[in-house]
């Protein structure tokens, strides 16, 4: 893969690759060369069910699903845009499409909509009257980039988004007087990118910053609380992520200084702490297990822990070539994708420009003596971007649905195909059962 990095492949030069009007083996300022980027434009309807991808105006750092109403239909998202030629943004939008099985032609189809550079995909298509599978509800104006997006798990319209000022303010997108509900900081103005809610306690929500601060704000009494519940010095340096436990009041930190802690949040103390060897930059508890944490970092790796042995990772996963920026669990609880348990199920996006889903039931080793031999718990890897991803969310609603937004200034919705996991998964089975034949016949 191409080393990440400079601007994005012109369009026009990608549009000329496809008409054929160029050779596809030229690199494109130094990200993914156009013959990688045709490759899997080609292979892309044989691998997804679903693939969108739209043209933002500029990069954006984050993205997340809204939960919907029960009187809704539409799949609604939110994005957070940085400063550029104009200010920076949070936009909600909605997916106005239904699927589209015809492929009697080229799969491949192309829409204009306004606001948007480009769009392009398949296995959707808009709905009678749409001008695209997509429709911008509202957007309203941040006063500095969007760092981190995040919804109110009980309340779908309630956004909070941390900025690179340090300040978070919570927007209301169905509000008619105002979209803007309020905001606040700490003492001082420090950037940072850790902000969750509460997914027991809705009105909680709990901030981290670059000085290493964790703080935890209660908004019922006030959109623009004074001063938080606690706060606590909870790194030495910058306090990167964050994530509450779905089981009990305990959240988890990580930062630059390697650490893990984890926090009691009715006593406003770190019972148990853990140092690694790299630089944290995400973490993820996993929502059907209590007992199980994700993290990624600057060494490149994924690592999963059980807080019943909180001493050394349980599993280490290799597969990244770039920072990883974000881990995630399935949230479907209980559901069954190929086979796999949703508590099993691990997404995680890189600067190497890829979004990898993971399964950690799989251990089968594959072949030691194959360079491009993927090691066994990789079930999907996610190319369609054409530099680092920033940020991906899992859909709560839809099986496998993840939404991406990437330094290529694109924003793209994608639905693996289930057949080819599910046919990953039976020739994995497979081998696993001709092993354990000749190894019982050589006992």
């Amino acid at each position: 893969m191409a080393e990440q990095g400079g601007s994005q492949p012109d369009p026009a030069v990608v549009a000329q690759a496809l008409q054929g009007e160029i050779g596809e083996e030229i690199l494109v300022d130094g990200n993914r060369s156009l013959d990688e980027i045709m490759r899997w434009r080609r292979n892309a309807p044989l691998l997804y069910d679903l693939f969108l991808e739209f043209g933002l105006q500029g990069p954006a750092l984050t993205v997340q699903w809204l939960g919907d109403d029960e009187n809704e239909e539409c799949t609604r998202l939110a994005f957070g845009t940085q400063a550029g030629d104009s200010k920076a943004q949070v936009v909600v939008a909605e997916l106005t499409c239904v699927a589209d099985t015809d492929f009697t032609t080229d799969p491949w189809k192309s829409w204009g909509l306004e606001g948007l550079r480009d769009s392009c995909g398949f296995g959707a298509k808009p709905l009678s009257g749409e001008p695209a599978p997509l429709r911008f509800l509202c957007s309203f104006d941040h006063d500095s980039d969007v760092n981190r997006l995040v919804g109110c798990p009980k309340k779908p319209s309630l956004l909070a988004a941390k900025g690179s000022s340090g300040a978070v303010t919570l927007f209301d997108y169905k509000r008619e007087e105002g979209m803007k509900v309020g905001s606040f900081q700490s003492s001082e103005a420090v950037e940072g990118f850790a902000v969750a809610w509460s997914p027991l306690t809705s009105s909680w929500l709990a901030t981290g910053g670059h000085d290493g601060s964790l703080s935890l704000w209660d908004t019922a009494a006030s959109p623009s609380p004074s001063a938080p519940l606690f706060a606590s010095q909870a790194h030495d340096g910058p306090l990167n992520d964050l994530s509450f436990s779905r089981h009990g009041p305990q959240l988890t930190t990580v930062g630059e200084d390697g650490g893990i802690a984890i926090w009691d949040v009715r006593e406003a103390f770190s019972k148990s702490q853990l140092t690694t060897a790299g630089e944290c930059l995400t973490v993820d508890w996993s929502p059907s297990d209590q007992n199980f944490l994700a993290t990624g970092g600057k060494e490149k790796m994924v690592q999963v822990w059980d807080l019943r042995s909180f001493k050394a990772p349980l599993k280490t996963l290799l597969g990244h070539q770039g920072e990883v920026l974000q881990v995630r669990w399935c949230p479907a609880v209980g559901a069954q994708f190929a086979q796999i348990s949703a508590s099993s199920f691990l997404s995680t996006c890189s600067q190497d420009g890829d979004a990898i889903l993971w399964n950690l039931e799989e251990t089968e080793k594959g072949d030691p003596e194959d360079e491009d031999d993927r090691p066994p718990e990789v079930c999907f890897v996610h190319s369609g971007h054409r530099q680092g991803v920033q940020d991906f969310d899992w859909s709560s609603t839809e099986d496998l649905l993840m939404c991406s937004v990437g330094e290529d200034c694109a924003l793209q919705i994608w639905q693996p195909s289930l057949s080819v996991l599910e046919e990953e998964e039976a020739e994995a089975a497979e081998t696993e059962g001709e092993r354990a034949a000749k190894r019982s016949r050589v006992d």
